[in-house]
């Protein structure tokens, strides 16, 4: 038998590393710009024209960077891995993709592209939805603005794994901010987090399973959390064929204008016998004078409803379950015909809690073996007394809604709050207790915009205001942001929306 030399065997794993290296594309950073044209490389300096040039030739693990200014809309088929997306990021603060891509009448369509992520633009006027994704897996939309689309803000379907993230849906002419719908998964899990959804003609969110789409008809698996959802038309959250879901920390608020069910509605799709049951509803904070707080019906049973603050026009129709069979806590959802005594500032969309409401310390730590969450819509870990407070936001030191320790300084909310020139924000050091204070603004991916106040002694109600501008005197784009008061004993945060 004949074995070959080491020259010979180094020389072969030499050219088989040669063959692997050329088979497998290193990941690039592309570039868009108004000034660039299709024809140039991509690079930074040399950047194409529009997105449908990049999105018809990146591959796993690229990252297109797109610069302000406005553009065509796209359409994304190529596939990321979970180890290696492909990635859509505005590189500025006003980068807006304003009319339809060449294939279907959406601005931005992910279709059959697996673990894309497109994040930081301004989607304007589809003429049908403003970012879509279907038959797709592992797809992120996050920290995106998507107003008066012709259907849908963000519209999904058959998107296991799907996470929308921080966006802000607004203005959808004929249904919802976001609608996740239809399922062909056992396991969908999809995430909506952080998201606002307001001026929609139907609803803020809904999540529908439709057993009429040839699939499994089951919406699984889901997290909804740190929503703020008002002022839509119908419902805020209509939730049909949900099952084995958490629905927590969400604030919901002034839907119901012409029609809906109620704030978070627990349903089937008609004749599909497939009801959402075994949900978790849990420190949500509603206020809805029109419409019912909670409701379940068409079967909906085995939900787990426990430490929600719920304000409706009557009692009765605070929490309504017309099933029967759902576990309602008698003792830790609080119900109330009216807000006075429990928030903040609702006439400014705050519902942090006041100092004294009677919520405070009212809710449970767990619930037929189902537990709290351990954190509020702010971030702030729960129980911060003896026990969690009700609702989706707990009252309490180093939270932007109470006290740092030994000091009792208190940040107010911003107000006006969505804002489109510029915001108030106020915070209070009791006389006697000078202490250090920086005031800054970030972006919803955590980056430094703006700082709005240094004070070495800061005393008494300082009030600053931001103009949505950053520090080079720039506007910055719409969408969430949250500013951040530092004193040496710890850091207060909220969350304020920018629309312009």
């Amino acid at each position: 038998m004949c074995f070959p030399t080491r020259a010979a065997r180094v020389v072969g794993l030499a050219a088989l590393f040669m063959v692997i290296l050329f088979t497998v594309p290193l990941a690039t950073t592309f570039y868009v710009a108004t000034n660039g044209n299709d024809a140039n490389p991509g690079t930074s300096a040399q950047p194409w024209r529009t997105l449908q040039k990049a999105a018809n030739t990146v591959h796993a693990g690229d990252l297109v960077l797109v610069a302000n200014g406005n553009y065509v809309g796209f359409q994304v088929t190529a596939d990321g891995t979970s180890a290696s997306r492909i990635t859509f990021r505005a590189n500025g603060n006003n980068v807006v993709v304003n009319a339809r891509n060449a294939s279907t009448p959406d601005n931005i369509n992910i279709e059959g592209g697996n673990y894309v992520t497109v994040e930081g633009f301004i989607v304007d006027n589809a003429p049908r939805v403003g970012i879509r994704a279907v038959t797709a897996t592992g797809v992120v939309i996050r920290n995106n603005r998507i107003s008066d689309s012709g259907l849908d803000g963000i519209l999904t379907g058959y998107t296991p794994l799907i996470q929308i993230i921080d966006n802000v849906a607004s203005g959808s002419v004929q249904e919802h901010g976001i609608y996740v719908s239809n399922s062909n998964s056992p396991a969908d899990n999809p995430i909506l987090r952080g998201n606002e959804c307001f001026d929609n003609n139907q609803n803020g969110m809904q999540i529908n399973g439709d057993c009429w789409t040839n699939g499994d008809g089951i919406i699984s698996g889901a997290l909804v959390e740190n929503n703020i959802i008002h002022h839509n038309n119908w419902k805020g959250f209509s939730m049909i064929s949900l099952q084995s879901s958490t629905i927590r920390n969400n604030v919901v608020y002034e839907n119901g204008i012409s029609a809906g069910a109620g704030g978070i509605h627990l349903a089937d799709q008609p004749d599909c016998g497939l009801p959402s049951n075994n949900n978790v509803v849990a420190n949500n904070t509603i206020h809805e004078p029109r419409i019912a707080g909670i409701r379940m019906t068409n079967g909906s049973t085995n939900n787990t409803i426990f430490n929600n603050l719920v304000v409706s026009y009557s009692i009765a129709n605070t929490i309504v379950d017309e099933s029967g069979g759902n576990h309602i806590d008698p003792v830790s959802n609080l119900k109330f015909t009216s807000v006075s005594g429990l928030f903040l500032g609702v006439g400014a969309g705050d519902y942090h809690l006041l100092p004294n409401s009677p919520v405070i310390d009212d809710g449970v730590s767990s619930y037929r073996s189902v537990p709290a969450p351990t954190a509020d819509a702010d971030g702030v870990a729960r129980p911060q007394g003896p026990r969690p407070d009700v609702g989706s936001f707990e009252r309490a030191s180093a939270t932007g809604i109470g006290d740092t320790p030994g000091l009792d300084v208190t940040l107010e909310q911003n107000a006006p709050n969505p804002f489109g020139g510029s915001t108030r924000i106020a915070f209070t050091v009791p006389d006697g207790a000078q202490t250090r204070i920086d005031m800054e603004v970030y972006d919803a991916q955590g980056r430094r915009v703006r700082s709005l106040a240094s004070d070495p002694q800061a005393s008494g109600r300082v009030e600053v205001s931001w103009d949505g501008r950053n520090d080079a005197g720039q506007q910055v784009a719409s969408g969430v942001y949250f500013y951040k008061l530092s004193t040496p004993r710890g850091a207060m945060t909220r969350r304020m929306t920018l629309l312009r």
